[in-house]
């Protein structure tokens, strides 16, 4: 069963830890009043390995908060078990007069409950499971998937075959305009996924692969939530 932790506010330039357990860790940053959010978060699988690093950054973190998805496995290419406990350092990269708030949920792999779960909770599906309409991305390669109007959120997955994933995705509103953007490293190139708010008109999703071109990855962006909060 998920647990769910209440959002907490953390000052600019400080950070808070999450204890946390299980395969899986769903992070929801945000801020008050519109102000920017610069977060970079991490998925601690014991005391000197990071198997997810994500940097972000949002124009307005109310109106474009971030939720983002991330898997963990052992060092023998396995996912844990639901008791082997990791953590979730999230740090405010911004001035002090910037704070943000973030949360975190944990608890078992969700692949093995998708049959009973709705699919807006459905965030670890494997491209199997999804349909087919991602793309491979091969290193040094960037990927644009435009977002029609009607959406008003979409989840971006990246996930690989065991290599390294170093990725940046941003959202881009406008010619020239980046409203969101997520630098990602992820270690053994589990799921990761991230759900952006996408108001207005001229949306678009840039992935790019900064690794080298040995180490492909796969990329999907999907409808989250359309406009009157019907379901993608």
């Amino acid at each position: 069963q998920q647990q769910q932790q209440q959002q907490r506010p953390i000052q600019g330039g400080s950070r808070s830890n999450y204890g946390t357990y299980g395969t899986r860790s769903e992070v929801r940053l945000s801020t008050d009043s519109g102000r920017p959010l610069d977060s970079r978060v991490q998925l601690w699988d014991g005391p000197d390995n990071a198997s997810h690093d994500v940097r972000v950054w949002s124009e307005d973190g109310r109106e474009r908060s971030m939720t983002l998805g991330m898997e963990r496995m052992d060092r023998w290419g396995g996912a844990y078990g639901d008791q082997r406990n990791g953590s979730v350092d999230v740090r405010n990269r911004g001035p002090m007069e910037f704070p943000m708030r973030a949360g975190v949920s944990h608890g078992p792999q969700q692949r093995q409950q998708q049959q009973q779960q709705p699919r807006q909770q459905q965030l670890y599906a494997p491209p199997s499971a999804r349909g087919g309409g991602g793309q491979t991305i091969q290193g040094g390669t960037v990927r644009h998937f435009p977002i029609h109007p009607a959406v008003s959120s979409v989840r971006v997955t990246l996930e690989s075959d065991g290599l390294p994933i170093k990725a940046l995705v941003e959202l881009l509103q406008g010619p020239g305009r980046v409203a969101q953007l997520a630098e990602v490293y992820n270690q053994h190139g589990r799921t990761f996924e991230a759900v952006l708010p996408t108001p207005g008109y001229g949306s678009t999703v840039a992935v790019r692969n900064e690794g080298p071109m040995e180490y492909p990855f796969w990329a999907s962006v999907e409808p989250m939530e359309m406009e009157g909060g019907r379901e993608g």
